[in-house]
C-alpha cells in the first residue's frame, strides 16, 4: 500500500468524528444554499452520512484504478 492509499485510508476514518470539519463544511454550503434548504439538506446527519460514504466508496474506487 502506498503512502496516498494510507493517508487516504486514515483521513477516511478520521472524518466521522471530525465535528469541526462538519461544521466548517456546513458553514462554506450555506453560503451558497438558502437557509431553508441548507437546514433540510447539508445541515442533516443524514447527509452527513451520504457525504461520507460517497467520499469512502470514490475513494476505493480511485485507489483501485490501475495506475499508469
Amino acid at each position: 500500500m502506498s503512502l496516498f492509499d494510507r493517508l487516504t485510508d486514515e483521513a477516511l476514518r478520521n472524518l466521522p468524528g471530525h465535528a469541526p470539519l462538519r461544521s466548517a463544511f456546513v458553514d462554506e454550503m450555506q453560503r451558497f444554499l438558502p437557509s431553508q434548504l441548507a437546514a433540510e439538506t447539508v445541515a442533516t446527519d443524514a447527509f452527513w452520512t451520504y457525504l461520507l460514504n460517497l467520499l469512502a466508496e470514490e475513494s476505493r474506487r480511485i485507489l483501485a484504478a490501475p495506475s499508469g
